[in-house]
């Protein structure tokens, strides 16, 4: 499934990275408000939302890294061959 991801942690900001590299989806990176809280840009999230669910594209690329993963044996067994 095509996805727009807003990571809160390092680790999901490298899977989120890799995700539109491949094609699947969009990144939408938090930022520090003045308080100290994270943030995003409300029509920066909404403009890669529409574009994910309105670009085939996205949706495609999504159904090839499923697949490779299926290939794999599923998500679990390609984390344990890396």
């Amino acid at each position: 499934m095509s996805t727009t991801i807003i990571p809160t942690t390092t680790e999901r900001e490298s899977n989120a990275r890799r995700l539109a590299a491949l094609g699947a989806g969009e990144i939408v990176m938090p930022v520090d408000a003045s308080d100290g809280e994270k943030q995003i840009d409300i029509a920066n999230f909404s403009a890669k939302v529409h574009r994910v669910l309105s670009d085939p594209s996205y949706r495609n690329s999504a159904a090839r890294v499923a697949e490779s993963m299926r290939q794999f044996g599923g998500a679990r067994h390609a984390a344990d061959k890396n």
